[in-house]
């Protein structure tokens, strides 16, 4: 015989968002996938559109590749300043980041102003691990599984595959 799952007392009085955040940020993290899965097929055709008529996979494997080698080095300072600040502040940092970039790269004039806002795109990438640490550190221990697993599922859908 199972003990069926009811709330217990603590979790509304220890973790009182905790609901909250997983869904937030579930659907936050599926509406960021879908929104990259949509935009990247396009950007060859947006350097088309600056001017870059020949070569333009070497242009989109140059900018790929600074945006995530960015990325890369400034994971562990993320994650020290993470600790330091908490991790709302992280997941409102490369959400609002990633928001006020991606409207810029519309009305880029010409590629040199392009490709600095793409690269810098990679200084506030990192939304789903930021959302994981916040759930993780907001939701009661019997519920983490769970919620966690809302989060990156939010992500699922959209890519094809579960990890980001």
């Amino acid at each position: 015989m199972t003990v069926p799952m009811s709330p217990i007392s603590g979790d509304h009085e220890d973790y009182p968002y905790w609901r909250r955040n997983k869904y937030a940020l579930a659907g936050a993290t599926f509406l960021l996938a879908v929104g990259f899965g949509i935009a990247n097929p396009f950007l060859p055709l947006m350097l088309g559109e600056l001017g870059i008529v020949t070569h333009v996979e070497t242009w989109v494997g140059y900018l790929q590749g600074s945006y995530f080698l960015l990325s890369f080095f400034l994971t562990p300072i993320w994650g020290v300043l993470a600790d330091h600040f908490g991790r709302k502040a992280m997941v409102l940092r490369t959400s609002l980041g990633m928001a006020v970039l991606t409207m810029l790269m519309p009305v880029a004039p010409n590629l040199a102003v392009f490709g600095a806002l793409f690269v810098m795109m990679g200084t506030t990438n990192g939304f789903t691990p930021a959302s994981q640490a916040l759930v993780a550190t907001t939701t009661p221990g019997r519920r983490l599984g769970s919620s966690l697993a809302w989060v990156q599922t939010g992500s699922c859908p959209a890519t094809g595959i579960c990890c980001s």
